[in-house]
Order: C-alpha cells, then structure tokens, then sequence
C-alpha cells in the first residue's frame, strides 16, 4: 500500500491511522521501504532503554511510518539501531506538557507538507508528548 505525501500530511495531521487497516501494514510511503522484518533486532536496545511496550509500539507503529514520509530512499535496517536512539532520546527528554509553540510549528510544517520535524529531537518530543495527552483525552479533542 502506498500513499500520496498531500494524504499523509492530512492523515498526520488529523491523527487518522493509515499505518496499518483491515490487516494491511503500510511499509511503503512516499519514498522508501520501512524494515520491519528488522525489528526484532533491536530488542537489546529496548532492554537497554527498558523501553515499554508502548514505546516500542509508538516507534515501530508511529515514528517509522513517519519517516518514511521524510526519507529519500529505503530506510536500512542497519540504521534502525541510530533511528531508535534518536526516538528514545526524544521519548525521555518530552516535557511533562507539550509547548504550544511548538506544536503549531509542527501543525504548520504538516500542512505545508514539509516533514523535517520528525528529525528534531525538540519536536519529536513535544509531539510524543502531546501524543501521551492525547491518550488520555476523550476522542473528540484530540488533533495528533
């Protein structure tokens, strides 16, 4: 399955899942091929970071598909081990209440299609952690 990168801007957005429906697991995006088959490498990793299975759900099921959005070509599965450093940085260093200001940079960079965001980690975080927010908020008041 694939998608377009006006869809996958509207779908990130708005927080409607396209990773995975009716059985179907998107593994590629605009540009590369996600390497689940990989994954289960990184579990020493996870062990190390003592990484929840939420976590590890959010990078392989969130973050992933997300970079494939931002990536020119297949994401390698020797860089999994680098791109889930950088998400449990991200993961660790999120702010107890996500800053406004910066979500709305993020809000603008996904309207205008521009997916850069995904690589700061400062972003990334603030994103996680209103994803975490958004866990506990009723369905109809969540964005992301």
């Amino acid at each position: 399955m694939t998608i377009t990168q006006n869809a996958a801007s509207h779908i990130a957005a708005h927080g409607q899942h396209f990773r995975e429906h009716g059985g179907t697991r998107l593994q590629y995006a605009l540009h590369g091929h996600l390497p689940y088959d990989h994954t289960a490498s990184l579990q020493p990793l996870h062990e190390a970071y003592r990484a929840t299975q939420a976590t590890v759900d959010g990078f392989e099921q969130w973050f992933l598909p997300l970079l494939a959005l931002k990536t020119k070509t297949a994401t390698r599965p020797d860089q999994l081990p680098a791109l889930l450093k950088h998400y449990m940085r991200a993961h660790l260093t999120r702010p107890g209440a996500a800053d406004e200001a910066v979500l709305e940079a993020v809000r603008h960079s996904v309207s205008v299609g521009d997916p850069e965001w995904v690589t700061n980690k400062q972003a990334l975080a603030n994103v996680i952690a209103a994803r975490v927010r958004s866990a506990v908020t009723p369905p109809g008041l969540r964005w992301w």
